[in-house]
């Protein structure tokens, strides 16, 4: 594909394609929007799965360019241990200089002591009994692995080293966009929507690192670590979204982030069997332990009551999550407020459906039919809440 020769319009129709392909639950609620709203939200999504593929495949075909071919870039940093993605996500962001940037885009990420970011009565905190729960110095429980402390082989050292460059190439191409020369299809459409709406640059950053942490740790100690990560990788996308859709108060940031999150959680429940298959493991470890349950046991893909019961927990705290994002929808603009609905209850729904067999989870991915989707549409417009 030529992007030299590419109208506006066919670079949407490009993202536009990727959305409906890959981003097939997002892009139900995506079709409901505004023209000017809707190519906008292709474009941003169409970016955010191209850095998403870096990190997760060995070669990916939505850039048009394989991963181990592209050039280094100097000028951006190969991220080569999760501390290093802190350290990039400081760097000075430069916005658009053509679009007027509102305050209300540089909220600032909640901390992990607040009583906001998941720290809920129920079911976060709740304590198991002894017939459930080993004790932390049970002889039985594995110690996990500490993935920081692991040596790559080469071949896969050098995997990440192209990913790396592949993401720093993306991230160049990001600036592009945002000076007003961009050079790739969906940078082109990306560029056009940031002549309409102030999307917040600092946002597909941290996006981006997000994708850098994804290559380089693979195991979470705690909620609050899989939290941090959330922050990178799912609100960034809400403050992506929310400076689209546009909204009343700054209660929006608040309320769109605990979305995010809902749906970052119900991505690692449904994709506990997939990401196995990429040796990462995202429920936390101390939770594995609080449950009994061996990573090995995750890997046999064990059917028993301790693994069932441990993603139980994870979807009753995703669904937590929904609730407190409710309030959102009132808080939108009135013709994102649907879209916003259907994107949410399409997660919620595959909640529902994990909640009557958690064990799916680790055989395999589960995915929602045309029908059922169709039912998520009809249901929400009798009853508009997330769950």
């Amino acid at each position: 594909m030529n992007a030299a020769s590419m109208t506006i319009d066919e670079a949407y129709a490009h993202c536009r394609a990727i959305a409906h392909k890959h981003g097939a639950n997002f892009s139900v609620g995506f079709r409901f929007l505004p023209k000017a709203k809707r190519r906008a939200v292709y474009a941003a999504y169409a970016f955010c799965r191209v850095a998403d593929d870096i990190a997760d495949e060995d070669d990916f075909e939505l850039t048009g360019l394989p991963v181990h071919s592209l050039p280094v870039i100097e000028s951006l940093p190969v991220i080569e241990s999760p501390s290093q993605v802190v350290e990039s996500s400081s760097l000075q962001v430069v916005e658009a200089t053509s679009v007027p940037v509102s305050t209300k885009d540089d909220c600032p990420p909640r901390r992990l002591d607040d009583s906001t970011t998941g720290r809920l009565d129920n079911p976060a905190t709740r304590t198991l009994d002894d017939s459930t729960a080993r004790r932390p110095d049970d002889p039985t429980t594995r110690r996990l692995e500490d993935p920081a402390t692991r040596r790559p082989d080469p071949s896969t050292q050098r995997l990440v080293e192209a990913k790396n460059r592949a993401l720093a190439h993306w991230q160049a191409e990001l600036d592009a966009a945002y000076a007003g020369h961009p050079t790739h299809p969906i940078t082109i459409a990306l560029a056009d929507s940031l002549r309409h709406f102030a999307i917040p640059k600092s946002a597909f950053v941290a996006l981006i690192d997000g994708c850098r942490q994804d290559m380089v740790k693979t195991r979470y100690e705690t909620f609050e670590e899989l939290l941090q990560y959330c922050e990178l990788v799912a609100s960034s996308i809400s403050d992506i979204s929310l400076s689209i859709f546009g909204y009343r108060s700054e209660n929006a940031l608040a309320y769109g982030r605990s979305l995010s999150t809902a749906l970052q959680l119900t991505n690692v429940t449904r994709d506990i069997g997939d990401d196995l298959g990429r040796d990462r493991v995202y429920l936390p470890a101390e939770e594995l332990r609080r449950f009994g349950v061996e990573e090995r046991e995750l890997f046999a893909r064990a059917e028993n009551e301790r693994v069932l019961r441990l993603i139980e927990f994870q979807i009753e705290r995703a669904e937590t999550y929904f609730r407190e994002a409710e309030p959102l929808l009132r808080e939108l603009d009135f013709d994102a407020r649907f879209p916003t609905l259907l994107m949410g209850g399409i997660y919620a729904t595959v909640l529902g459906k994990l909640r009557k067999d958690p064990l799916v989870a680790i055989r395999k991915r589960l995915r929602l039919s045309t029908l059922q989707k169709l039912l998520v549409v009809g249901t929400r417009m009798l009853r508009p809440r997330f769950v």
